[in-house]
């Protein structure tokens, strides 16, 4: 609380102020996309996560029993394989290759 009672006039003596944080706008319709699950078939769905795997879940009430299972899978590259693959590619550009 001291840091905001404070005074915030820029000037030298009162040391260096305290920054609002820059806010921003989340894109609800694409996060909405992303956290949804993929229906595949008759109980089946499967989820993309961020890491580059895969979850499956089954239900299991189309055979008769109750529950689910879950199954995970390497599906592709993580998000941080992804952005380095780009930042190699724009770095080779620069360098004329």
């Amino acid at each position: 609380m001291q840091n905001f009672a404070k005074p915030n006039t820029g000037s030298l003596m009162h040391g260096s102020p305290s920054y609002v944080p820059h806010s921003f706008v989340e894109d609800t319709q694409k996060k909405k996309i992303g956290s949804t699950a993929s229906q595949v078939g008759n109980g089946f769905s499967v989820k993309k996560g961020d890491n580059g795997t895969c979850t499956l879940t089954e239900d299991l009430s189309v055979i008769g029993l109750q529950g689910k299972t879950t199954s995970q899978f390497n599906c592709g590259l993580s998000k941080d394989e992804k952005n380095f693959k780009s930042h190699m590619k724009n770095v080779l550009k620069k360098l004329g290759h």
